[in-house]
């Protein structure tokens, strides 16, 4: 795992609060164990690290928050040589309230 501060755990943190949904709820709709979502919070996976297995959990998590797939959560870890890119480029996404899937989600990534 990297060093930096911004990390796939923040970006799923993020989003499941904007969505109103506890790390039980999540782990429940994503069909995975509540302890797995509470790991992958608190750092997750670096990008060039994750295993097939864990990028099957990420896609459930990743469609449960609104998103297309797991590797849409990487697009949202800032860079952290841009200075200018706020925690979690999330003002990017039109929606993702809007419910999983094709229902009402609309992505800008």
């Amino acid at each position: 795992m990297g060093t930096r501060d911004e990390h796939i755990g923040n970006v799923i943190r993020t989003l499941r609060q904007r969505r109103g949904l506890t790390a039980a709820s999540l782990a429940r709709s994503a069909r995975v164990s509540l302890t797995l979502v509470a790991e992958l919070e608190k750092r997750g996976p670096d990008v060039e690290h994750v295993t097939p297995v864990e990028w099957g959990v990420l896609d459930r998590l990743a469609v449960t928050l609104g998103l297309r797939n797991g590797a849409s959560l990487y697009k949202l870890v800032p860079d952290p040589s841009d200075d200018k890119a706020p925690l979690l480029r999330l003002g990017g996404i039109a929606s993702v309230e809007g419910g999983a899937g094709a229902r009402g989600t609309h992505e800008k990534l």
